[in-house]
């Protein structure tokens, strides 16, 4: 077997840590972070681990019981099952709000759980290979398995995949389905070292809901001579009924002329991705043992509907050389934002020229016409190694960069970024530890070395765990959005990973953040302004704190009041305090406050409340303040005259007039009162008045006196302006807020040129 399809064997553990550490160095915006960094192992006691069994071999997600959360799948390929060393297992771990659910068991299948097709038996692989797509078209994700070394009769390492299907509650072993060569309708039959199943993909190629699942078969043999030439089995639906529709792909001897022809080695089908496209998909398939005119594993990638390229194609970056391997790793995902997938195509033996690193490796990224119905172009393609993508880290022989890869959107801003392992990488003295970098999307431009790429490793800032001499961190890569937060997460692989035995093997995951909140969860007030009234007696209230998208972490944000017009300890008691919520909760929370009862009739008044001091991984939303209005329920009342017209006898000697309270005496009122001429002159006819008095709370009407002066001149009728004006104490002015006040007079005679006036005398003159 050659190099590029080794794998090393493996065991399973289980433990968490929680690295609460703040992003990455030298990330300018929200992106994966170590907060909340989970490890997981095999081990649930010391008897559980064993030597080399390569927990982390493998990792898919997908969400296989249809809550909303991507649930994690984990290949032990090396795990001893009933005494049989290398049988293989599979762990489930699945998601919550708090991300990878840790609180309970992880659910193991191997090929002693009943309903699994097959037995345990020495180095089958079982979890070799995974991939998640949903197959029955129910709604519900489903796992397929890799048996790449499986025994087929006496056939050895034939290969064979195994799939669960997704439920309610969760990936089942009832009514899976295990397949093989001599069981698929295809022309192929199982033969040894064929390796069916070694990788695997999923995709809906038809656009009808169905997935379907690519199958690679690199060590088949083609013809009678071209050995491990290798070959692609996909498995469908055929009219509705899924799984029971086969085709194969095999080397398109006619694409790129002779530079895909087909030969003994090629390993045809050793890395394969699914590529959406306008009107259903197609399959990318990588060729890392194609030898270019005697140079042998150049490697290329074939797209069963877009063509065939290499290093040697006319506008990919680089140029083909003996052991690059192109095509050993690859991986789907719009780059640029423009809404076609791109493919990234990994090159793990790339001589870096500058520094003569054999095997340092490197990836081409090539992205998708916009003209020409999405097809793969070579306009804008991109090449990257660690010199140029991470300078800090550099490229060393034999680190294998761009052995692994798998997109995601990991800083949530709706382009697809990458991940790129380096297995081989070294780090902190060990060799082979790995690492992975990861490479932002741009809108436009696409991935780009701009200073927001990152890189970790086992025991960098934040990552749990530490270095291991063959670990072989990012020996596998996924991502998924465990947490339901709507960022991907990334799941890294260390299947040399030593936790409790030698080699028993790893995963980390390190969480996405929203590049719009730069956090793991958001916590805020439900809303800006709330209303409440002023009650009779003191009466309780709450306002709302909610917290949304993540809840890995535990959260806390401090409140308290920062303004507004009403009085503590008159209007309202409030506390300022702080609010907490554990990992994986996200109910509201509840901040009490009491409205205290007065019978002062006033305006409504606000309380200003203001959240701050969010805790790690926390940010606060845009309802970070929240204002309260108290409704005062004093009604006042409104001031006005008890009538628009009053009248009085000029030898009453003063005038009572009559003011009213109209609905409303809950309070003291005040209202100004003043007379002015009409007719009537103020200090001959009577006393100017002007006097501002209180109604108290309870009165209704009030008297006001204004004297009347007493004269001995016939003068007729004559008149005062009363008026009401300025009212306090939350009194308002109502109709009639003006009245006139008539003097009769009382003088009898009138005397005219000396003649009699009277009253009597003229009355009798007027009659005929």
């Amino acid at each position: 077997m050659p190099a590029f399809l080794a794998f090393t064997g493996m065991h399973l553990v289980r433990v968490l840590t929680f690295a609460l550490l703040s992003l990455a160095a030298g990330s300018a915006r929200a992106q994966l972070t170590t907060l909340g960094a989970v490890h997981l192992f095999e081990c649930l006691t010391l008897g559980d681990c064993g030597s080399d069994d390569g927990f982390g071999g493998s990792v898919a997600a997908g969400d296989f019981n249809d809550d909303g959360f991507a649930d994690l799948a984990v290949g032990v390929p090396g795990e001893t099952v009933n005494g049989h060393p290398g049988a293989g297992a599979v762990h489930i771990y699945y998601g919550s709000r708090a991300g990878i659910d840790l609180d309970g068991s992880d659910v193991i299948f191997d090929q002693e759980t009943s309903g699994i097709g097959g037995s345990a038996e020495d180095g089958d692989g079982f979890g070799a290979a995974l991939a998640a797509g949903d197959f029955n078209n129910d709604g519900i994700q489903d796992l397929a398995i890799g048996i790449p070394y499986e025994d087929i009769s006496d056939v050895v390492d034939a290969g064979a995949v195994e799939i669960l299907f997704g439920s309610a509650g969760g990936l089942t072993a009832s009514g899976s389905r295990f397949f093989d060569q001599d069981t698929l309708p295809s022309a192929e039959s199982a033969e040894t070292n064929d390796l069916f199943g070694s990788s695997l993909a999923a995709g809906d190629e038809h656009g009808d809901g169905y997935d379907w699942l690519a199958i690679g078969v690199p060590g088949e043999t083609q013809g009678l001579f071209d050995s491990q030439a290798g070959v692609v089995e996909v498995l469908g639906s055929s009219a509705g009924v899924p799984l029971t529709a086969m085709n194969e792909t095999q080397q398109n001897l006619s694409c790129d002329g002779a530079v895909n022809e087909r030969e003994s080695g090629d390993f045809f089908g050793t890395a394969l991705a699914f590529r959406k496209r306008s009107f259903g998909g197609e399959w990318a398939v990588g060729v890392p043992g194609e030898d270019f005119f005697g140079r042998s594993d150049v490697g290329v990638v074939q797209l069963d509907q877009s063509g065939c390229w290499s290093q040697d194609s006319s506008g990919v970056a680089g140029s083909a050389e003996q052991g690059d391997t192109f095509g050993r790793a690859l991986a789907t995902g719009d780059f640029n934002g423009d809404g076609r997938e791109d493919i990234a195509v990994g090159v793990p033996g790339e001589t870096i020229e500058a520094t003569s690193e054999d095997a340092a490796g490197g990836i081409n990224v090539l992205y998708a016409s916009t003209t020409s119905f999405d097809e793969i172009t070579t306009t804008g393609n991109q090449g990257f190694n660690q010199d140029a993508f991470l300078p800090a880290e550099g490229a060393e022989a034999s680190d294998l960069f761009g052995r692994v890869l798998t997109a995601g959107d990991f800083d949530g801003d709706g382009i697809a970024d990458l991940a790129i392992g380096a297995p081989h990488d070294g780090e902190a003295g060990h060799s082979r530890a790995g690492s992975v970098g990861v490479l932002y999307g741009h809108p436009g431009t696409g991935l780009a070395a701009d200073g927001t790429q990152q890189a970790f490793h086992a025991g960098s800032a934040g990552v749990p765990g530490a270095a291991v001499t063959d670990g072989n961190f990012a020996g596998s890569l996924a991502s998924g959005d465990f947490d339901g937060n709507g960022v991907s997460d990334l799941v890294i692989g260390i299947p040399g990973d030593t936790n409790v035995s030698s080699h028993d093997g790893g995963v980390t995951v390190l969480y996405g953040m929203d590049r719009t909140i730069g956090a793991l969860g958001t916590v805020q007030f439900s809303g800006t302004a709330i209303t409440v009234s002023e009650p009779s007696m003191s009466t309780a209230h709450i306002a709302l704190l909610t917290r949304s998208r993540s809840a890995v972490l535990g959260a806390s944000v401090d409140y308290a009041r920062t303004g507004g017009t009403a009085t503590p300890g008159v209007d309202f008691t409030l506390s300022n305090g702080t609010r907490t919520w554990l990992a994986g909760s996200s109910s509201p929370k509840a901040i009490s406050f009491d409205v205290l009862p007065d019978t002062r009739a006033e305006p409504d008044e606000t309380i200003v409340l203001k959240l701050s001091n969010p805790s790690a991984g926390t940010a606060i939303g845009a309802n970070d303040t929240l204002t309260i209005t108290i409704v005062d329920d004093d009604v006042a009342g409104s001031l006005k005259f008890h009538q628009a017209a009053y009248t009085v006898s000029e030898g009453a000697g003063s005038a009572s007039i009559q003011v009213d309270r109209v609905g409303g005496d809950a309070s003291n009122v005040s209202v100004h009162f003043a007379t002015s001429n009409g007719t009537a002159a103020a200090g001959s006819d009577y006393a100017s008045t002007a006097t501002t008095f209180i109604f108290g709370a309870g009165e209704t009407s009030l008297f006001i006196s204004v004297p009347i002066t007493q004269d001995t001149l016939p003068e007729g009728n004559e008149t005062v302006k009363l008026t009401l004006s300025s009212p306090g104490g939350g009194g308002s002015l109502a109709s009639p807020s003006t009245a006139i006040l008539t003097i009769v007079d009382d003088e009898d005679a009138i005397f005219i040129d000396g003649f009699d006036g009277s009253n009597a005398m003229m009355k009798a003159a007027a009659q005929p």
